[in-house]
């Protein structure tokens, strides 16, 4: 019967020190608590995509200028609780908006015919970064940045092809809190 009584203390023992020790409640140092007051809206990237990936916009590889463009709105989460109304989602007009890019391209040797014309890539790697510029949204939220192939380093024999991934990153300033959005233009063939 001492036996159990000294074991049942031990085990209540250890419950209470386990429960003390695990009970602390520890912030993420890599988390922001800070909720983003902007949705950026990635136009083009297929519809309902995943908010914790990064959208996807494709590019024919022929094309002669590329579009980004994105969709700034803030939710109002006032009507939440009342389903015949909902979340509204609310331009932001007046957002000024920063994109940037970056490649990161590895070119293997190869000889392409393509149209009746052949291509002999040499090795090569192209690794290029930068701001492509700062925008200010329109009454309707929107933000548009237009470029080519070219001013983003692919020429010669770094000349687009499909695969090809243009990683960008739309960061902004609303109403004091600063938010960053990530999404890549792939390159597709004809």
């Amino acid at each position: 019967m001492k036996s159990y009584k000294k074991h049942f203390k031990i085990l209540g023992f250890c419950f209470l020190a386990g429960a003390t020790l695990f009970a602390c409640e520890e912030e993420d140092p890599w988390v922001d608590a800070t909720v983003a007051p902007v949705l950026v809206n990635i136009i083009g990237a297929p519809f309902g995509y995943p908010i914790e990936k990064q959208p996807t916009v494709t590019y024919d590889s022929s094309a002669q200028e590329l579009v980004f463009s994105a969709r700034l709105l803030e939710l109002d989460k006032t009507n939440i609780l009342d389903n015949s109304k909902g979340i509204d989602s609310i331009p932001t007009p007046n957002v000024q908006i920063a994109i940037n890019y970056e490649i990161n391209k590895t070119i293997k040797k190869d000889t392409v015919k393509f149209q009746s014309k052949t291509f002999l890539f040499s090795a090569d790697v192209l690794k290029a970064a930068g701001k492509l510029g700062d925008i200010t949204s329109d009454a309707s939220g929107l933000v548009t940045f237009k470029t080519t192939y070219k001013a983003l380093g692919f020429q010669g024999n770094r000349i687009q092809r499909k695969g090809d991934l243009i990683k960008l990153t739309w960061t902004g300033t609303y109403k004091g809190f600063t938010f960053t959005r990530l999404s890549q233009a792939s390159v597709t063939a004809k």
